[in-house]
């Protein structure tokens, strides 16, 4: 999809929102499927060309590392997003004992929507789920253009 009808799509589309506000009136996480709204601090063509160049789907932790340091550093993703997606899981794992190749690629975008369902089944903090939302939003929008 290219970037002019990724625009088109998303503002044709009500349920939209910019990564930096919450995620519905009500700071609730909706099912619904909603699209991004570019802000002033990035273009639809940033996040295309990181998405062509990030296989969200098959990344390693190094990898996962500097995309989310760009998502950032591009105003796409909030800080505290940053935190969250730049965390070495693999590596805390294997430091404690896990038998995990941490060199390996796996798939970021699964993990992240199993982890969504999970925060949205327990008890978790609205400010966490919002978090989550927003990285399973930005790595489903890299992934389609991938």
């Amino acid at each position: 999809m290219d970037i002019k009808s990724l625009q088109a799509a998303s503002l044709s589309m009500n349920n939209t929102r910019n990564f930096h506000e919450p995620v519905n009136k009500n700071n609730q996480v909706s099912d619904s499927s909603e699209s991004i709204i570019f802000s002033n601090n990035h273009s639809g063509e940033e996040i295309e060309v990181l998405g062509r160049l990030y296989d969200v789907q098959a990344i390693t932790e190094g990898e996962l590392a500097e995309l989310s340091k760009r998502l950032k550093d591009i105003g796409a993703i909030s800080s505290d997003t940053y935190a969250v997606m730049s965390f070495p899981r693999r590596k805390s794992r294997a430091a404690e004992g896990a038998d995990i190749d941490v060199n390996g690629k796996f798939d970021f975008l699964a993990t992240s929507m199993k982890t969504l369902e999970y925060l949205k089944s327990s008890s978790a903090p609205q400010y966490t789920l919002n978090i989550q939302k927003e990285i399973v939003d930005i790595l489903s929008l890299m992934n389609r253009m991938n």
